[in-house]
């Protein structure tokens, strides 16, 4: 393949609608373009594109890499600044560099942590088993509003200390407020997503006002926001951006894991039955999970400071780089036979990122899913998949989420 047909391949999936069903098994369109290039250069875009394993390592260890989008922002600059626009353009999280990236990594860093993350296990394990217990038998229903969705939210809800009841309400202005988020926004998503981070603000708000007050002292993540406001080093759009992008991170990525991982252990039935037969594997499972079914986050930017050297290319001073971890967890430079779903692989993946902007909640997604898995390995060993038409994806960009998944316990 010369660079022009990989060129016009990159294109189409990038431009054609169509191309998007390619979300559903991305892989081949990533072996192809990390055979050609692990660092493509994709002149259209005039964007960097990094699929192998060591390439994207490198990239997340270069001190010379920003996050910041405020030269390349993907938004329309000439768009009116609504309330949360201008929260993503200037304190969003994940488009920051040390020290104000590292400032918000410090203040929930506690509950982030391995020792937290363990300590939660016993919790996380008694929600999932209860729901899939609960669970209907011998008859069709949705394996990602019933047990998806319900297991990385209540976790979620009990992490910032708001009530887990109100998870569907929490649920709509995460989804209105990702339509921010969409390649090219209509004003009328603008708006929407505008107004819903708004609500959100006002949902919260009775609550920070809790803690700031003193009324309410709890161990969660709203009372960490809250010491961290009152030592002044967030205001109070910040704390509910903050919250907001916990939400939306803390149940989006994980409910993808959850969908995506079970529909791979079934379509390998020999790997699920290995996993029944030796529930001792369980970690290793979801890190086999990871690299193989893929992150939910199928890319992320970056824009180098200064001239670098990443892959036998010299890349320029502010130039667009894009990372892409679920081509590099199957890179066949690394991984024996990488098309394939092995739980007794032994291997690191980079399904969290690599860098300073590894995934700060990685500790506490492992224990959620080895939580998930077990319980229904244990609890649903016989569930089928019965959904017979193509499975949907979400159409964001960065995401690679079933949004549904019809499957049938046999009692």
């Amino acid at each position: 393949m010369d660079k022009a047909t990989m060129e016009g391949l990159v294109a189409k999936y990038y431009a054609d609608p169509r191309a998007r069903e390619a979300r559903a098994e991305p892989f081949e369109f990533w072996s192809a373009l990390r055979s050609f290039d692990p660092v493509f250069h994709f002149e259209t875009r005039d964007q960097w594109m990094v699929t192998g394993y060591e390439e994207m390592k490198q990239a997340g260890a270069f001190p010379e890499f920003s996050y910041k989008r405020s030269s390349k922002c993907p938004y329309d600059p000439g768009a009116p600044l609504g309330r949360s626009r201008s929260l993503l353009r200037d304190s969003f999280m994940l488009f920051m560099d040390p020290p104000e990236h590292t400032k918000y990594r410090a203040a929930v860093r506690r509950t982030f942590s391995g020792p937290t993350a363990r300590s939660w296990r016993p919790t996380i394990r008694g929600w999932a088993r209860d729901l899939v217990r609960a669970l209907p038998r011998d008859e069709e229903f949705d394996f990602v509003s019933e047990l998806a969705l319900p297991v990385p939210f209540h976790f979620t809800c009990q992490l910032l200390g708001i009530p887990f009841e109100d998870w569907h309400k929490i649920k709509q202005y995460a989804d209105d407020f990702q339509r921010l988020f969409l390649p090219n926004p209509t004003e009328e998503e603008d708006r929407i997503g505008d107004e819903n981070f708004i609500k959100f603000c006002e949902y919260l708000a009775p609550y920070i006002e809790d803690r700031e007050s003193g009324r309410v002292v709890k161990d969660d993540l709203l009372q960490e926001f809250v010491e961290a406001k009152q030592r002044g080093d967030f205001t109070a759009d910040e704390v509910a951006m903050f919250a907001q992008i916990l939400t939306v991170g803390g149940h989006e990525t994980t409910t993808a894991l959850f969908t995506q991982g079970m529909m791979d252990l079934l379509a390998h039935p020999d790997q699920w039955q290995l996993l029944k037969d030796t529930p001792e594997m369980i970690e290793q499972a979801v890190e086999e999970i990871l690299r193989y079914s893929g992150p939910s986050i199928q890319m992320q930017e970056r824009y180098p400071t200064e001239e670098i050297m990443l892959g036998g290319h010299l890349i320029p001073k502010g130039a667009t780089v894009v990372t892409h971890p679920s081509a590099a967890n199957r890179d066949p430079r690394v991984f024996d036979d990488p098309e394939r779903m092995d739980i007794t692989r032994d291997q690191s993946n980079l399904a969290f990122g690599f860098g300073p902007h590894f995934c700060i909640a990685a500790s506490l997604v492992r224990v959620e899913a080895q939580e998930i898995f077990s319980a229904i390995a244990e609890e649903a060993p016989g569930i089928e998949i019965t959904q017979t038409e193509p499975v949907e994806y979400s159409t964001l960009d960065t995401l690679r989420m079933p949004l549904s998944l019809k499957v049938r316990i046999p009692s």
